[in-house]
């Protein structure tokens, strides 16, 4: 292999996965943000306030406010708690057109 195609290969391989990086952020972004709406959604049609439902389930309610509008991701642990105290089950927050 000469020493262009090397560099050549490299750009690309660089190129590609950068691609994927950023197809699997904005992915990993629509799956918090369609997460994140339908926590909200739930704990708004129970009538529990954003703070009132954080110190329910023992979270920090800035936190919570972080899942609800997609800005962070959570843990498994977290999201059963949340799921618990909305009272449905873990799988059903995710939209199942996006899976």
């Amino acid at each position: 292999m000469r020493l262009l195609d090397v560099g050549i290969y490299t750009n690309v391989s660089l190129l590609f996965s950068h691609t994927l990086c950023d197809m699997e952020s904005k992915n990993y972004q629509r799956y918090r943000h369609v997460l994140g709406k339908e926590i909200r959604r739930l704990r708004e049609e129970q009538g529990f306030s954003l703070r009132s439902f954080a110190l329910m389930i023992g979270m920090d309610y800035s936190h919570l406010f972080d899942i609800e509008h997609g800005k962070t991701s959570t843990t498994i642990d977290m999201l059963v708690k949340i799921a618990d105290g909305l009272g449905v089950d873990p799988a059903s927050l995710l939209d199942k057109k996006l899976l």
